[in-house]
């Protein structure tokens, strides 16, 4: 394959590429809908407390594990 086609390939191939990545795009997007008049306070969020102390055990005896491997390693070397 000559260079000349080699760029006539390329040209192409890049040429269809933004064909079909302008054909994808959407006109306008609707217009967002109207606001609500404020009603009050929104309603309340996820929880956080939630197995949170599950959570810190975990965490706490993964660190443990990671010093006492840490330890086992120092020491055979």
């Amino acid at each position: 394959m000559t260079l000349q086609n080699k760029k006539f390939i390329i040209a192409t191939f890049g040429f269809l590429v933004s064909v079909v990545s302008v054909s994808g795009q959407e006109k306008m997007p609707p217009p967002p809908p109207q606001m609500q008049p404020f009603s009050g306070p929104p309603p309340p969020g996820l929880p956080i407390d939630n197995g949170l102390i599950i959570l810190f055990i975990v965490a706490l005896v993964f660190g443990i594990y990671k010093i006492l491997k840490y330890k086992k390693v120092q020491e055979q070397a």
